[in-house]
């Protein structure tokens, strides 16, 4: 339950890719079967290394990937860092009635619809989209950041995608053929309800601005989000550098990150918690394997320049 109620907690968080300035020239038909699978990143220091798995989604529905390089990088290592992330633990009867609270707190206030909440050309876009996909008429009673996931969702499934949980169940397997054992990056979540306060002191304005940006990206950017999932699938770095991953602050994250002030704080810690756990077992460990976004890899302030900054080589795929 804790995962669901993360993943959609999250909702404010998610970075949005910005359009392209130049048109895509990649085949946007999906890619399927069995491919390579990702590149990997290389982090060294002396004779230790850190390979860096890169994690993409959403992803071809109907794709299975198999990588000799990331199956070879697992079984040669002596651990494996989870990607940072947020962790709540809470008893089964507790987190019904987070969930109850949870469901109250993605709709508008007093039952109020989204076209009375939005204003009418923002309305007029939101209708015109949802018209071309299958949504329930329960996304008109979601505040309009929740509305705008929904309907992104919708967009990319309807594109052929789908999210990338099979990458994870890849590496489990790998991982447990090998008897290489997890360290999970986790920043803890204290008292869970406090933060769904702070999500209901979000601005309306801050939701608006949100649903402005998803639908801007669903009315130009689908093609651009097949072509990245063909790159990622095949390994296609060329590709990859080509199309544009922006991780930067964007309308939805500033509605967490001005507001709920407290998962802001949480959300934060994450890399610093990664970085402790992967210099750790550098120090320690010959081999280490790990997976993060691919958008945090290709950032250029990211996770890869602190690591160069404190000394690591960093070998690029």
């Amino acid at each position: 339950m804790h995962k669901l109620f993360l993943a959609t907690l999250a909702l404010c968080a998610v970075s949005f890719a910005q359009a392209q300035t130049e048109p895509v020239t990649l085949d946007a038909v999906l890619v399927t079967g069995e491919l390579p699978g990702p590149p990997l990143w290389k982090v060294s220091k002396g004779d230790h290394v850190l390979w860096i798995m890169a994690i993409y989604g959403p992803v071809p529905k109907k794709m299975s990937w198999q990588s000799k390089a990331v199956d070879d990088a697992i079984a040669s290592s002596q651990e494996i860092i989870t990607s940072p992330s947020l962790d709540i633990d809470i008893g089964f009867f507790r987190g019904l009635l987070l969930m109850r609270k949870w469901n109250k707190a993605q709709k508008n206030l007093n039952g109020a619809k989204l076209d009375t909440v939005l204003p009418a050309d923002v309305y007029a876009r939101f209708t015109a989209i949802r018209s071309k996909y299958d949504v329930s008429d329960s996304i008109e009673k979601l505040r309009p950041s929740f509305a705008a996931q929904k309907l992104y969702q919708k967009a990319y499934e309807d594109a052929g995608l789908t999210p990338n949980t099979a990458v994870y169940d890849t590496i489990v397997r790998i991982a447990k053929k090998n008897d290489v054992p997890f360290r999970n990056v986790w920043v803890k979540i204290e008292d869970p309800a406090s933060y769904l306060s702070e999500i209901d002191a979000i601005p309306l304005e801050m939701h608006v601005d949100c649903m402005k940006l998803t639908l801007t990206r669903i009315e130009t950017d689908m093609l651009a989000l097949r072509a990245r999932a063909n790159a990622w699938a095949t390994g296609d770095m060329d590709a990859i550098r080509y199309l544009p991953y922006v991780n930067t602050s964007t309308a939805c994250w500033n509605a967490a990150s001005q507001t709920a002030g407290r998962f802001a704080t949480a959300y934060n810690q994450q890399w610093p918690n990664w970085h402790a756990a992967v210099e750790d077992a550098l120090a320690k460990n010959a081999s280490t394997f790990t997976y993060i976004g691919l958008s945090d890899l290709l950032n250029p302030a990211g996770p890869l320049a602190t690591l160069r900054d404190k000394g690591y080589t960093v070998e690029e795929p």
